[in-house]
């Protein structure tokens, strides 16, 4: 039914029986939307006309049904699902943990005194002078190549027979040493009191090999047994060659000075001594390297390891005093 409103729609109403207007109110006012308190003044007004049985209370029943249906229905409450959840209802989101920045690596002193550098630039410097002063009609480049190879190799396991020693020495101060400053420090001083030496030595190793050269070019293939200069394959053509040029590196020189032994000899027959030995011999460049290297490095560790032992004596004392007062 389509309400209206107005004294019109009352007066038509309240001609009505009150069963009628009972059953009007009660969808009007119990329809979708409609509020509770319209309901329960109608419920209440409409029952008490039909107990008094009176034609006069049908006016305000009626009254009461056309108010309720000229009330515009009342809009449904938003829905639980749809009503925006209240802060305290909200669960909190877990945080998503942060990247943690990586944290820089403390550096430590490392034990690094030249010999690879000084070995690699020595090996360099004479495979390149093999390849291309080598030369004669027997040397293929395939001969040279393996004649560089064979040089420095045999350079390469010198050094470490002769350095080993020394190598040991060095770890053993560079360990006993406590702060890394001092390690840093020890290596430091080593490499600086290293580098004349191995430059000397470079240019050693160098000379002897150049005057090598000279003989490796008169070598050539055998034609027949009785040339000594001859060499009956390309392996003994290789190692002949290799002699040449490492023998003033590997080998110590001895000479005999004629002049030395007649004055010492004159010397020791009036005194009645026995005559002292007439040959001399000078280590050979690789030998003279290491003891050069093992000098230095024995000066250096000592006093490093006196500075430590002081300044650990120091730090001893300084305690033992702070903890007696």
């Amino acid at each position: 039914m389509k309400s209206s409103s107005g004294p019109a729609a009352a007066r038509a109403m309240a001609a009505l029986p009150g069963q009628i207007l009972l059953s009007i109110a009660m969808a009007s006012a119990f329809g979708p939307g409609a509020p509770l308190a319209s309901a329960a003044v109608v419920v209440s007004s409409a029952g008490s006309a039909l107990r008094g049985g009176a034609k006069s209370q049908a006016p305000p029943v009626a009254a009461a049904a056309a108010a309720a249906v000229a009330a515009p229905p009342a809009q449904p409450a938003a829905s639980a699902a749809t009503a925006p959840p209240s802060a305290s209802q909200q669960q909190p989101q877990p945080q998503q943990p942060q990247p943690q920045q990586p944290q820089p690596q403390q550096q430590h002193a490392k034990l690094d005194v030249g010999f690879g550098d000084f070995e690699e630039n020595v090996s360099q410097t004479l495979a390149a002078t093999i390849k291309k002063s080598v030369d004669g009609p027997a040397w293929t480049e395939q001969l040279r190549e393996k004649l560089a190879k064979n040089v420095t190799d045999s350079l390469h396991q010198a050094l470490q027979d002769a350095l080993k020693p020394l190598k040991l020495s060095i770890g053993k101060t560079w360990v006993a040493l406590p702060e890394d400053n001092q390690k840093a420090s020890y290596v430091s001083q080593l490499r600086s009191g290293f580098a004349s030496t191995m430059d000397r030595t470079k240019d050693s190793i160098e000379g002897h090999v150049n005057i090598g050269l000279d003989r490796v070019r008169t070598l050539h293939l055998a034609t027949s047994a009785a040339s000594s200069t001859k060499a009956a394959s390309e392996e003994e053509l290789v190692a002949k060659a290799e002699q040449e040029l490492l023998g003033g590196v590997f080998a110590e020189h001895c000479y005999d000075d004629t002049h030395v032994t007649k004055s010492k000899t004159e010397t020791n027959g009036k005194n009645g001594s026995a005559a002292l030995p007439s040959k001399f011999c000078i280590p050979s460049v690789i030998t003279s390297f290491a003891k050069r290297l093992n000098d230095t490095q024995g000066l250096v560790g000592m006093t490093m390891r006196f500075e430590a032992r002081a300044l650990d004596l120091f730090q001893r004392s300084k305690g033992s005093k702070q903890g007696t007062q």
